[in-house]
């Protein structure tokens, strides 16, 4: 933390206070909320406003996201203690262009500028990267938003293809702290809380739960594995199709771990109401209004009483576990996605016969071209891919307590299981053929 003023001190407290509020249940590190923030917190190196980085007239235009792509691959990273001789320094981007040279900030604040200067609403963003579940470092990037929907810019990274990704693809690795936007809006992120020592108690371990983006980052390394061994296969698309759906899985679990204040203001609402109704009842009855003249009758107003008393029983228990089922639905419907992908990849091992060599084939018998390496190589990638399906499942059971949701996941944990071990019974046959 830069040397703040006491006044720059309490009202960056408050706006930490006031999200902390929010952020409680569902410690997301990209929650964020529009906030007073001094430029000075922003970094050592924040010595000015923002609308300063954007003064002067750059001289290198570009016409597109990928023009600035390719400036930016003629950049290299540099030490500000090296260029400048000082632990942190913010170049102004007319500086860098001139450099071409800098760190982190150089480069976010240029392409932040140039985005920007694009029509496109840009957020210059610092926080921490995570290169690996127990290295974290300081780090700077760029959101961005189009018509086609919201990406993580990161221009210290040469490749275009990795430094441009869709930004629920890529938050996982990215905690955010503060940002400013093109107007000079700043906001505060739920990662500024983590990184307080006030909040650090409750940081998850990396090596007692499953990470989202390490899955995510298995199932993209397997499915280049696919294409680079079976160019243009099903089986590839399946992984990528799996990647899509792991990549929304996190904001899925995150959505569902937070109240739904609209389903919980009506369930009280609606508990209040039929309270009202059976207490003015109540109040109707005990007043006289109601004469009970013989003991027959008495006998048949209680039953119908406590049958009342049942109907409401099971009309509060309707509304207050509203929201429950909404959210079970919700995440039911991505499990059952995540089986169907269980059974697709059945579909593409179920005709990788290893005995196939030792029968004649018939006319409507499948195409088999594969060598029996090949085929082992591909039996065992469709294992992984039950693999990851199953963990991509059990990060519902992770995060969320519902009896349901926790059997479906275990049902599609059996089902993967019990599939992984067929296809490695044929693993198994290929190795025996081939052993003798």
């Amino acid at each position: 933390m830069p040397s703040l003023s006491l006044p720059q001190r309490l009202r960056l407290a408050w706006s930490a206070a006031k999200l902390s509020g929010r952020n409680f249940q569902s410690k997301d590190a990209w929650e964020s909320l529009e906030a007073d923030v001094p430029f000075e917190a922003f970094g050592k190196g924040s010595l000015h406003e923002f609308d300063w980085y954007w003064s002067g007239v750059s001289k290198i235009k570009a016409a597109d996201i990928t023009e600035i792509c390719e400036w930016l691959a003629g950049c290299e990273g540099a030490d500000d203690k090296a260029l400048f001789r000082q632990d942190d320094f913010w170049q102004h981007p007319l500086t860098f262009e001139q450099l071409r040279r800098g760190d982190c900030e150089d480069h976010a604040l240029w392409t932040w500028r140039k985005l920007g200067e694009l029509g496109l609403r840009a957020e210059f963003v610092c926080g921490r990267f995570r290169a690996t579940p127990d290295e974290e470092h300081h780090h700077a990037w760029v959101v961005f938003h189009d018509a086609s929907g919201s990406y993580l810019f990161d221009p210290v990274i040469k490749n275009p293809g990795l430094a441009v990704r869709p930004l629920t693809e890529a938050k996982a690795a990215y905690i955010p702290h503060l940002s400013v936007d093109e107007h000079f809006q700043r906001k505060i992120y739920g990662g500024y809380l983590d990184s307080l020592s006030l909040f650090r108690g409750s940081a998850r371990s990396a090596y007692s739960e499953l990470q989202c983006a390490r899955i995510l980052e298995t199932i993209r390394t397997l499915e280049r594995r696919i294409t680079e061994r079976f160019p243009a296969s099903g089986l590839s698309r399946i992984c990528a199709e799996l990647g899509l759906l792991t990549s929304r899985t996190e904001a899925t679990i995150e959505r569902l771990r937070r109240p739904i204040w609209v389903l919980r203001i009506g369930a009280v609402l609606g508990v209040l109401a039929i309270i009202a109704v059976a207490s003015g009842l109540a109040v109707f009855g005990w007043n006289g209004k109601f004469a009970v003249p013989s003991l027959a009758e008495l006998l048949i107003a209680s039953e119908a009483a406590v049958n009342e008393l049942i109907l409401l029983a099971a009309a509060v228990f309707f509304m207050v576990s509203l929201e429950k089922r909404f959210k079970r639905r919700a995440a039911l419907k991505a499990l059952h996605r995540l089986r169907s992908v269980v059974h697709v990849v059945d579909m593409h091992q179920l005709t990788k016969d290893p005995g196939y060599t030792a029968v004649t084939p018939t006319a409507s018998s499948p195409e088999r071209d594969l060598t029996r390496s090949e085929m082992g190589r591909y039996l065992d990638y469709c294992s992984e891919l039950f693999s990851l399906t199953s963990k991509t499942a059990a990060l519902y059971a992770q995060h969320l307590s519902d009896p349901v949701v926790l059997d479906a996941v275990g049902d599609i944990e059996t089902l993967a299981a019990s599939l992984s071990n067929k296809v490695w019974q044929k693993i198994m046959i290929l190795d025996t053929a081939h052993a003798n």
